[in-house]
């Protein structure tokens, strides 16, 4: 049985505003554990293989689909999209997953199951994109660094929270939607932040999360109820339009490389 959406932000008010703000959506998490389990999974079977569970090498990271400027301009693109699926270790994997969990969790409880893979799948690729454009523009002609890991796209899904909040309509009460946004906010901006550390891909972060807002905004508006199941068509041809434009703006920044696409 679905449980009421009733958040931490919610739970810290008191029982008056958790009984008057009785939450109208289904907490919903599926798809989110979908996410978790793939890359818990991936990281097992890397270990499986013999990849080093706490510091594994660059080559094993590329051999399992990290994001090396070298294959993409080779052709191999799809990176932008397994990368997102390889962790640097355990506590690379721990951490990520534990932002990943409650951020989707709440992210398919405002919007839908396959809404969220798809700001997972989007806003993790323009994240890639923007980690090797930054790459070029700091290294030159390298050495380039490898990049892995879902944090890109955990920035996508508080960039798409915050934007549906603020722009879409909801039946939840003004005041939560307020909460949980800036709260997701303060996440990203924070994190920025200490994205700054030194081997730490901050460009991946950044572009994570303004492929998300653009995604939330393009599922709320025009003033489209952003719940659940309302308007699934709309959301889909967002991300389809989205998905389209990343693959034009991919070509043109990168033209008249050798290699296919799979």
């Amino acid at each position: 049985m679905d449980e009421p959406l009733v958040g931490e932000v919610v739970g810290q008010r008191g029982p008056t505003l958790v009984s008057e703000l009785a939450q109208p959506y289904a907490r919903r998490r599926r798809m989110a554990q979908l996410l978790v389990a793939v890359n818990v999974g991936v990281y097992l079977l890397m270990v499986l293989r013999g990849v080093s569970p706490l510091n594994p090498s660059l080559d094993a990271l590329h051999q399992w689909g990290a994001l090396d400027p070298v294959s993409f301009f080779a052709g191999q693109h799809w990176r932008i999209l397994t990368s997102q699926f390889v962790h640097i270790g355990i506590l690379h994997l721990a951490l990520n997953m534990w932002c990943l969990w409650s951020l989707a969790e709440l992210a398919e409880s405002l919007f839908g199951g396959w809404t969220t893979v798809a700001v997972y799948l989007l806003s993790g690729a323009t994240g890639g994109l923007l980690s090797i454009v930054w790459t070029l523009v700091r290294y030159g002609h390298g050495p380039w660094p490898i990049s892995a890991g879902a944090s890109g796209a955990i920035f996508g899904i508080a960039g798409a929270i915050v934007t549906s909040l603020r722009l879409g309509r909801h039946r939840l009460h003004p005041e939560v939607r307020r909460s949980i946004s800036n709260s997701a906010l303060r996440f990203a901006l924070l994190n920025l932040v200490f994205g700054m550390l030194p081997g730490v891909d901050n460009a991946a972060h950044l572009g994570g999360m303004v492929g998300g807002l653009i995604l939330g905004a393009a599922y709320a508006l025009p003033g489209s109820m952003v719940v659940q199941e309302n308007r699934p068509a709309q959301r889909a041809i967002a991300s389809l339009i989205f998905a389209i434009v990343l693959f034009v703006l991919m070509q043109w920044l990168f033209p008249g490389r050798n290699g296919r696409w799979l």
